[in-house]
């Protein structure tokens, strides 16, 4: 019979890795506040396959940049650079957070998990967000998103960051106050 003690016996018996075998990141691990930024870029501007692992679309080299490794860029017609991530040890890792793989305009991104997280990890999300598919001009601030639960979930992080936000049909506004512009400031920084 499989008694407690057997189990536990067994389980120290395996050797079993911990670490992702392609690049040697622990898998049992904490995110990183630095991950969390990489994560608010791919719930912007990003998608997880499990074929194809993590994939950044955006126009600012500067931002291709922050993903670690050698990864090259593939321009297309738009301007836009497209760039495969082979890191599919922080791919689950997002997938945790809530970016789902596929198509996340589809059904949208539940954030509740990095809701739930330390604020600095939330700003550090939001900065990603922002630095993502989002606009800072002349003291407004603007998020896309092309889903209303994703909306609705940018407008939730930004709330625990004691920022108030309206929803629209294109992604979220951060209202203008001085309040608003004080608890932002840092995540702008970031």
């Amino acid at each position: 019979a499989w008694t407690p003690q057997r189990i536990k016996e067994f389980d120290e018996s395996l050797d079993c890795s911990t670490e992702y075998r392609r690049n040697g990141i622990s898998l049992n691990r904490e995110i990183s506040t630095t991950e969390m930024y990489l994560a608010g870029l791919i719930a912007a501007d990003g998608t997880l396959s499990k074929d194809s692992g993590i994939r950044f679309y955006n126009t600012e080299k500067e931002l291709h940049s922050q993903f670690p490794g050698d990864n090259s860029l593939t321009e297309d017609k738009t301007g836009c650079y497209k760039q495969n991530v082979l890191d599919y040890a922080r791919m689950h890792a997002f997938n945790s957070l809530g970016i789902p793989m596929g198509d996340k305009n589809e059904e949208g991104m539940n954030l509740s998990t990095v809701y739930q997280m330390p604020c600095e990890y939330i700003e550090n999300f939001v900065a990603g967000l922002i630095d993502g598919d989002g606009t800072v001009s002349n003291g407004s601030i603007n998020i896309s998103a092309k889903s209303d639960t994703t909306s609705y979930w940018y407008s939730k992080l930004l709330s625990r960051l004691g920022v108030t936000t309206s929803i629209s049909q294109k992604g979220i506004y951060v209202h203008k106050s001085r309040t608003n512009f004080e608890n932002i400031d840092g995540v702008l920084d970031k």
